[in-house]
């Protein structure tokens, strides 16, 4: 789905490459690099490739060999899943790993400084394709503890681009500092947030098909599964996340009719804000948390409400069929949800103004979708230039995903073949996109639903393994505070 640039016809082979391979690398870099400047990779680049890394099992002192191990294989592991970066086998530079013992480059791993990194050789590095190195140091601290010293050196640029250093550590805390210094690289290669504090809320059934739906939270891979609801005898449905990653509101039948609750997260506690005699689900934040938008239905007809935190609510999206699923943009510009009111269902986009934090109003819409017999579940990006959803495609019978412009160009179709793919939701530096699918690998027949993950141009689908029974409708919070 990634157009493919067109180079001009050379007939000097040798020139062809080496112009294919320059502009290449050039065009997903800032336009005027410096030297010791913000290295800007642009991964919403058609042109965008993952850049080649090297992650070298750190130097330690006697006895924190295993912990040095630890480190570098954990770091590995995160670059490798942000899809920014190829991490290349230790098998391909390890008379380099051996040079890198030195005392000239155990002083520079601790005291990193441009002016001393003649000891990396830093052409030998590039010679075998190396674009970016990540080096570790462990040293004994008092107590049993350690220190860990990190750095990510640029080999283009020949530059230091990140250096850390973390004090006082036990091994259980290597995953925390491992996840903080690969956020630190991701946002200094592409000026986005990283990912590695990111939360995501989803539905999920714990042991058996009879288990009623529970909300919890798991981390950006799938581990460190939590239940935040709390009454297991009743059924708990669409979570969202406040945009501070503080609330998230979702709608459960503890009091036996559909109720729109706020669990704190930090605070551990839950509140009901919204309770009315009809269905009330699929809540959505705005960006400044002042309200949320919900719908709400009564027999066979469904409107959208907006409400406060307070629970003073009023309608917001009417029209002559149902309407649902709303989404607020990240921009707070743009409003998307799903009506059926010229037929089958459809993902509209309304103009939105604000007279108030509390108080925005419609000011136009347009329908966007019109291929596809069931449209649905929109989900806007990051930066709100983007709005995935999933489509019925009555010809395979099947739900796939689906990426738009908010103005309906630029349909593209990012999953095809693998069961019913469903509830996209974007990772904070829209990068990733993490959905449910009940696909059976390997076929394309139904099991029980798993959540997905996958770049943003459809490639690279992996289940994350949560553990759980079945998963549904994930969400992917804004990176959070560590």
């Amino acid at each position: 789905m990634r157009p493919i640039k067109k180079t001009p016809i050379i007939c000097n082979l040798v020139f062809v490459f080496t112009f294919f391979f320059i502009f290449t690398f050039y065009s997903f870099l800032d336009p005027n690099p410096s030297y010791g400047a913000s290295l800007i990779v642009n991964i919403d680049s058609p042109n965008f490739r993952k850049i080649s890394m090297a992650v070298v099992e750190g130097s330690s002192s006697e006895g924190l060999s295993s912990t040095a191990k630890q480190v570098s294989s954990e770091i590995s592991r995160l670059m490798n899943f942000s899809r920014l970066f190829n991490v290349m086998s230790s098998t391909g530079y390890k008379d380099l790993q051996a040079s890198l013992n030195s005392k000239k480059t155990l002083s520079f791993i601790e005291s990193p400084s441009n002016a001393s990194l003649s000891s990396i050789r830093l052409d030998t590095w590039k010679n075998i394709g190396v674009e970016s190195l990540i080096l570790s140091r462990v040293v004994p601290s008092k107590q049993g503890k350690f220190t860990l010293y990190l750095v990510c050196i640029d080999i283009n640029k020949r530059a230091v681009v990140v250096s850390k250093k973390y004090t006082n550590l036990q091994v259980s805390g290597i995953r925390n500092a491992s996840r903080r210094f690969c956020d630190h690289v991701l946002e200094t290669y592409t000026g986005k947030p990283g990912i590695f504090a990111s939360k995501i809320v989803f539905v999920g059934k714990e042991k058996s098909a009879a288990d009623n739906k529970q909300i919890y939270i798991c981390d950006f891979d799938g581990s460190n599964v939590q239940r935040i609801s709390i009454d297991k005898s009743a059924i708990h449905l669409s979570p969202s996340w406040s945009s501070d990653g503080r609330y998230i509101s979702y709608t459960s039948y503890s009091q036996k009719t559909p109720d729109i609750y706020i669990y704190d997260t930090k605070l551990k506690t839950t509140k009901r804000l919204i309770a009315s005699p009809g269905l009330d689900s699929g809540s959505n934040w705005s960006a400044n948390d002042k309200i949320i938008a919900y719908t709400t239905s009564q027999g066979n007809k469904a409107d959208i409400f907006i409400s406060d935190l307070k629970g003073n609510r009023r309608p917001f999206i009417k029209g002559s069929g149902l309407d649902v699923d709303p989404k607020f943009s990240p921009d707070g510009n743009k409003f998307a949800f799903v009506s059926g009111r010229y037929g089958a269902p459809h993902i509209f986009v309304a103009d939105i103004a604000w007279k108030s934090d509390t108080n925005p109003v419609v000011t136009g819409e347009k329908r966007i979708t019109f291929a596809g017999w069931y449209n649905a579940t929109p989900a806007w990006s990051p930066s709100s230039d983007k709005l995935i959803f999933a489509g019925f495609d009555k010809d395979i019978n099947r739900f796939d995903l689906f990426m738009v412009n908010p103005d309906g160009r630029n349909l593209e179709r990012l999953t095809i073949n693998s069961g019913d793919n469903e509830n996209p939701s974007w990772s904070p530096n829209s990068g990733l996109i993490v959905f449910q699918s009940n696909r059976i690998q390997g076929t394309n027949k139904k099991g029980r639903n798993n959540l997905y993950l996958m770049s943003k141009d459809g490639s690279s689908q992996v289940v994350l393994p949560t553990g759980l029974w079945e998963s549904y409708t994930p969400q992917w919070s804004k990176q959070l505070p560590y």
